[in-house]
């Protein structure tokens, strides 16, 4: 899809989810300005409300109902609206009422406070940079990754917040790299 129109389907997509989320951010090709793009990425931090309130108290936070809602209704290939992290959609024009017949992937990343920096770092790529750029200075710094979160590599596996993406440009020591300029050359 050409950039102009998965950037429509993006604005879309984000216009739909974000009453819904505390926090939402489109990723990948798109948010790099690439001219061809494969899907589109997004990192959410999905809204919560109190569950089903027990014997011991309040009941725990579950996902708003609203932002599962519309995620179930697009064309589910994988992933679990209510509890996942990652949900992959295809999205046509007409669940977004926008013109056209045309149709894309929706790469659907859940994020919380303290690793939405580091999700979308990794998930605006490109695949190469974050491998080699980040995984890289990562692991040079001391660090390592494990169910989407930046954790110490010194014996606890200590969460460390990633709450902005410049917070793991420093914390690994590397300078900022604009979305766009995040390509590797060979």
């Amino acid at each position: 899809m050409k950039l102009d129109r998965a950037q429509q389907f993006a604005a879309a997509i984000v216009g739909r989810l974000s009453p819904h989320c505390d926090r939402i951010a489109v990723g990948g090709s798109v948010r790099r300005q690439r001219p061809e793009v494969g899907d589109i990425e997004v990192v959410a931090i999905p809204a919560t409300v109190p569950g089903v309130p027990s014997l011991f108290g309040a009941g725990p936070l579950v996902r708003d109902q609203r932002f599962v809602e519309i995620v179930d209704s697009w064309g589910h290939v994988k992933g679990d609206a209510l509890a996942g992290r990652y949900m992959q959609r295809i999205i046509t024009a007409e669940d977004l009422d926008i013109e056209g017949e045309d149709s894309i992937a929706l790469d659907l990343f859940v994020a919380d406070v303290d690793n939405f920096g580091h999700i979308l770092a990794i998930r605006t790529g490109s695949a190469e940079y974050s491998r080699q750029v980040l995984a890289g200075g990562w692991v040079r710094a001391g660090y390592r990754s494990r169910d989407g979160y930046l954790r110490a590599d010194l014996g606890t596996g200590d969460i460390v917040p990633v709450r902005e993406e410049r917070d793991l440009f420093e914390l690994i020591g590397i300078p900022w790299a604009e979305p766009e300029m995040r390509e590797v050359m060979a």
